[in-house]
């Protein structure tokens, strides 16, 4: 979804900046184009051939030529950019920032700007926490700049705390998902299951199925990046979030995932049960390692576990309900009866039928089922699917009970 954007990165002298050669590595292979301009202070941390090198194009440094006096079009420069990112970007930058002052090519740049300007400040935990600094994110944030907040982490001066830049690869998922939904999931509380349950045979053994949870994660990532309060609870050993800032719950068997969302619930407007949970269990789980004997495969008596996504929908609910169904034969026709008997609000139907969609892959194929209509989602990255549905979800209402 990057393909094709112009970014203009700018980076100011923060000891993060050894971590943007590898943010343009990434932005390259996600196929934007990226433009460089810096501080005289970044350079001190990181060097403009390498930053050149990788970016296929020269850096910009400085107002002028000091040796031949030629003038750098900075707004030229700003005006080539879909995108400016400000990355890191320093306490002392941040307040020049919001004062229009034009100290350096980073700031003239950013002041001739007519695209979306993305801020990354990265600083000291107490200088980010300060009252100056939280002034002054406010009052860009009212200028129209747009913040990605700092990680919680260790920190250059040897602290642990919040001021940390994020990781490429988290900043690429941010401008991947920037403004991609609808201005309704600002605020919204957001609540989302992901990965598949594991029911134990022993302390060794367990059943399980083949989800990833990378569908989960994805709708969890897609809502917090455009503003939406997201709680995922995630089963072991499924994919972690890359991003920071969303409560993450770790569960493993049905039950306890059904404990976790019921003790939640009421808190959120909506609920995207993306989990692939077992739908039984062991009646009595041993309590020693089950060892191969003459007499064969051992047998298990089954329960049944609760269906979770049942008793969300039939009761007394101001959550909108995203269900998600696996079918393999006559799959719409299953899903249709799925929708009903489950009571659900939207249905998104995967089909074992579509290659490259479901389990273990990073493309989906999805189709979205409501009380009066189906909508089919072509073959696209999870990341795509996922904000296909939450921009469907956001016109969707909830069934009256």
């Amino acid at each position: 979804m990057l393909a094709g954007k112009h970014i203009l990165l700018g980076i100011t002298g923060g000891i993060a900046a050894y971590k943007t050669p590898e943010l343009i590595r990434l932005l390259k292979a996600a196929g934007a184009e990226v433009k460089v301009v810096c501080s005289p202070q970044a350079l001190e941390f990181v060097t403009p051939l390498t930053l050149s090198v990788v970016s296929g194009n020269p850096v910009v440094h400085a107002l002028y030529d000091p040796n031949s006096g030629e003038w750098i079009n900075h707004v030229n420069l700003a005006l080539w950019a879909d995108l400016i990112v400000l990355a890191p970007f320093t306490v002392n930058s941040l307040s020049a920032l919001v004062q229009g002052k034009t100290e350096n090519a980073v700031l003239v740049a950013t002041l001739c700007a007519r695209c979306p300007v993305i801020l990354v400040p990265a600083m000291d935990h107490d200088m980010w926490v300060h009252n100056t600094t939280q002034r002054n994110i406010l009052q860009a944030k009212e200028l129209g700049y747009h913040i990605i907040e700092p990680d919680y982490g260790s920190l250059a001066s040897g602290l642990v705390g919040h001021g940390r830049m994020p990781e490429p690869e988290a900043l690429v998922i941010h401008l991947t998902l920037f403004k991609k939904l609808k201005p309704w999931w600002l605020g919204k509380r957001f609540l989302v299951s992901s990965g598949g349950t594991r029911e134990a045979l022993d302390p060794v053994r367990f059943i399980s199925n083949r989800s990833t949870g990378k569908m989960g994660v994805a709708l969890a990532e897609a809502a917090s990046v455009n503003g939406a309060h997201v709680t995922i609870i995630r089963t072991k050993g499924s994919k972690i979030p890359t991003l920071k800032g969303m409560e993450c719950i770790e569960v493993e068997t049905a039950l306890e995932m059904q404990t976790a969302i019921q003790e939640r619930a009421e808190n959120y407007d909506v609920i995207g049960m993306a989990a692939a949970v077992a739908d039984y269990r062991i009646a009595n789980v041993n309590t020693q390692k089950i060892k191969k004997t003459s007499e064969g495969f051992p047998t298990f008596d089954w329960i049944e576990n609760p269906d979770i996504l049942k008793s969300l929908a039939f009761k007394k609910r101001n959550y909108l309900l995203l269900g998600f169904a696996l079918e393999s034969k006559q799959s719409l026709e299953q899903a249709k009866i799925k929708f009903e008997k489950k009571g659900v609000d939207v249905l998104a139907l995967n089909t074992l039928d579509n290659s490259g969609a479901g389990f273990e892959v990073d493309t989906n194929k999805v189709t979205l089922i409501t009380s009066d209509s189906t909508h089919e989602l072509e073959l696209k990255s999870k990341t795509e699917i996922a904000l296909e549905i939450l921009n469907f979800v956001a016109t969707c209402t909830i069934k009256s009970r």
